[in-house]
């Protein structure tokens, strides 16, 4: 269906607009919470994950110089 120039594509462009103004303002603040619920979720395990990241290279350092046990110096590295 082609409209042609006129009131019936103005107002189809306006109908539109606003359709689209309607979903934004009552289905974002359901995306953001559902975003915040996943986020909710998962951050600890995201935070954990990086932790452990960061501790790995020091607790390999304290492994190899001191010669301690893998289990002794990552809690020595988390103290």
């Amino acid at each position: 269906m082609k409209f042609k120039n006129g009131p019936v594509k103005i107002i189809a462009v306006v109908i539109a607009a606003i359709l689209l103004g309607v979903c934004v303002y009552f289905g974002f603040p359901r995306l953001l919470r559902a975003f915040g619920f996943l986020v909710s979720l998962f951050l600890p395990f995201i935070l954990g994950y990086v932790f452990s990241m960061l501790v790995n290279p020091l607790a390999d350092k304290l492994q190899r110089r001191l010669k301690l046990p893998r289990g002794v110096s990552a809690v020595l590295v988390l103290v």
